[in-house]
């Protein structure tokens, strides 16, 4: 590689932090692996947060005897 005209973005990566491009691209996958369980489990805790505002709702009912 042409430290002077790099042709990636790994490359350029490469000149400035002195990672290769194995490194970075470990680093990649690590951070969307990161991303995607995030997401999956803000998901999951918001449908079931959603899931259980019916219940809530039927607690002050359950203490007074009226459901």
């Amino acid at each position: 590689m042409n430290d002077d005209n790099p042709r990636t973005l790994i490359d350029l990566l490469d000149s400035i932090v002195g990672c290769d491009a194995r490194t970075w691209r470990t680093a990649t996958l690590l951070l969307a692996t990161a991303g995607a369980v995030g997401t999956v489990l803000l998901v999951a805790g918001a449908s079931l947060v959603w899931g259980l505002l019916p219940l809530a709702a039927l607690v002050p009912a359950l203490r007074r005897g009226r459901a």
